[in-house]
């Protein structure tokens, strides 16, 4: 950030700021993602921390003539978090609260020890796509082509992130055989 030409205090207060979270036992600490035009920050659950992001915010809306949009914002909080306290942050940042998200860019945000059920929206999608199908009306070949081209290429997305239950790709394979 100093290449950028920030100052120090800029640059202590974001890194003050971002605590970030680990992922997994072993992970690496993300302390935010950027995707297009949406950012997603992982911050101690604290009204300081939400002061000092509402006022980078801000200092950000002085210095680039952009204004973020408050409305279309959202802030999620862990379960040990109190209820008062969530409250007072919401206020703090002027956003909505939102109790958690299911999926972001069609992956699901927290994995629990049951996999096979994150991970039956593919097996879902799977089977939608071979039932609108007619194979009747297609060659051996032709079924061949479709099942490899358009059903193995729907959980390739997701397997770049997770790793898929082998019950469920054995299924997936039972699917695509009685195809």
């Amino acid at each position: 950030m100093k290449k950028l030409g920030f100052s120090e205090g800029w640059i202590k207060k974001i890194l003050d700021c971002l605590q970030g979270m680990r992922c997994g036992t072993y992970g690496p600490t993300i302390s935010h993602l950027f995707f297009v035009d949406d950012s997603l920050l992982f911050v101690e659950a604290t009204p300081a921390s939400c002061s000092a992001i509402k006022e980078i915010l801000s200092q950000y809306e002085i210095a680039s003539g952009q204004i973020v949009n408050y409305s279309k914002s959202t802030v999620c909080f862990g379960p040990s978090i109190r209820e008062e306290e969530i409250g007072r942050m919401v206020t703090i940042l002027g956003v909505a609260q939102f109790k958690c998200h299911e999926h972001y860019l069609g992956l699901p945000c927290f994995s629990g020890n049951n996999k096979s059920k994150l991970f039956a929206s593919i097996k879902d999608r799977v089977w939608n796509k071979l039932c609108g199908w007619k194979s009747k009306l297609l060659s051996v070949g032709g079924r061949e082509i479709l099942t490899k081209a358009i059903i193995q290429a729907i959980p390739t997305y997701s397997m770049n992130m997770f790793k898929i239950p082998i019950s469920l790709l054995k299924e997936l394979h039972r699917l695509c055989a009685r195809f």
